[in-house]
C-alpha cells in the first residue's frame, strides 16, 4: 500500500474540546502504531481533508513519524477553499500550522463553500 486516506471523528463528536484532552494522546498513539506499521510495509503518502479531530491528529502523527521515516509525505485535499473560515481562532492557527508543514495542499473544488455537494466530492 503506497497511499492511505485517514478520516474519522471530529473532536466534539468524541466530547473533546481541547487538544490537550487525554483522549487525544490515546488516539494519536493508536494512529502512530498503525501508520508506522504501514510505513514499514511501504506507505508513502497519507491523505487527509483537513477536518478537525482525527484527521489533524493523524497529520501530527505523520510529522512525528517523519523524523524516523523522512520519505513519508502528507497531502491535504480540502473539500473547498477556506474551510477554516468560521472556526475559532485557535483552531484556525492549528489548521494553518498543519497546512504549512504538509508536503502537498490543494482544494478539490477550488472555490469557497457553496453547498453540501462539496463534501460529497471529497469522498
Amino acid at each position: 500500500m503506497k497511499v492511505i486516506a485517514v478520516t474519522g471523528y471530529k473532536p466534539f463528536e468524541l466530547g473533546i474540546f481541547k487538544n490537550d484532552h487525554p483522549g487525544v494522546e490515546c488516539i494519536k498513539k493508536a494512529l502512530q502504531r498503525k501508520l508506522t506499521t504501514f510505513v514499514e510495509d511501504g506507505l508513502e503518502w497519507v491523505i487527509i481533508s483537513g477536518q478537525l479531530g482525527v484527521e489533524l491528529w493523524a497529520a501530527e502523527v505523520v510529522f512525528e513519524i517523519q523524523v524516523e521515516y523522512p520519505d513519508l509525505k502528507l497531502a491535504v485535499f480540502t473539500p473547498f477553499l477556506e474551510q477554516e473560515e468560521n472556526w475559532k481562532e485557535d483552531n484556525r492557527e492549528y489548521y494553518e500550522f498543519i497546512l504549512s508543514q504538509a508536503d502537498h495542499v490543494d482544494s478539490i473544488t477550488k472555490r469557497k463553500y457553496e453547498s453540501p455537494e462539496q463534501f460529497k466530492l471529497k469522498n
